[in-house]
Order: structure tokens, then sequence, then C-alpha cells
């Protein structure tokens, strides 16, 4: 067949059958791509939601366990059986109000999974625990913790 013996209606449907196939095929891989575009954003804005979720609740969980540390920090019957207790060496009236955020709840408690109380000294030396919560736990401070407690002002 020569290219002169072809018709103009031949020809015409012949190119737009290839812009169709073409058309056809650049739907598919589009489709395909922007698919895999809406996945990979809507998987990027989910991973997002769960860390700003995660930050406000580790936020709120800090503030309330810090309100309980400031709580057992200003006790002024804490104070005062910390101080009796150096000076006697019994150390059970301080165990047992240790033991009193376990056994009353303290604001927080379902938010907040307190598995120990423990006083240390200026030293960083431990003084007492309470008896509720877990037991056999290691009584020497952290090291990550102690390394942050010993790089701030004295003040703080």
């Amino acid at each position: 067949m020569r290219i002169e013996g072809i018709s103009i209606r031949a020809a015409t449907v012949s190119i737009f059958l290839m812009i169709g196939i073409v058309a056809v095929f650049l739907s598919l891989l589009a489709g395909s791509y922007f698919r895999q575009a809406a996945l990979n954003a809507q998987m990027t804005s989910l991973s997002r939601v769960i860390e700003v979720a995660t930050d406000e609740m580790l936020k709120e969980v800090k503030k309330k366990t810090f309100n309980l540390g400031m709580r057992l920090a200003y006790s002024r019957e804490l104070l005062a059986a910390y101080g009796d207790s150096l000076k006697s060496n019994d150390y059970q009236q301080l165990v047992e109000l240790l033991d009193d955020p376990f056994v009353n709840g303290f604001v927080g408690f379902p938010d907040i999974n307190l598995e120990k109380i423990r006083i240390y000294n200026l030293d960083l030396e431990f003084v007492a625990e309470s008896n509720k919560g877990i037991i056999k736990l290691d009584r020497q401070l952290d090291h990550h913790l102690v390394q942050k407690i010993t790089q701030q002002n004295g003040i703080n």
C-alpha cells in the first residue's frame, strides 16, 4: 500500500486512534503516579498528626508529673519526715508518705503510670523509696538523668 493510496478519512481515523491510545496510556500512567503521590501525602499528613498528638500528650504528662513532684517536694509533712528520718535513721514514716500517692491517688493518676517514688539527697545519693510500685529496681539514678542534673546550675 502506497502513501498516495491512503484516504484522508483513513489517515484521520489512524491519527485519532494513535492519539487515543497514547492518551489512554498517559492517563493510566498519570493515575498511577497521582495515586501514589496522594498515598504518600496522606501518610506524611497522618505521621505529622500523630507526631503533634504525641507531643501534646507528652507535654501534658510532663506537666502532671512535675505537679506531683512539686506537691511532694513542698509537702511540709514530707520535709519534716525527711529531717526526722535523717536524724533518727528510721525511714518508716518517710516511706509511708511516699506510698501515699499509690494508695490515695494523685492528680493525673489516669495519665501517669507511677512506678516508684524515690528520694535522693543533693549529692544524688539514695535516701528512701516507696514500698509500692516496681520491686527490685536499681537504686542508682539513670546515667542520663545524673548527667543532665549535674550540668544544671545550682539554683536549678
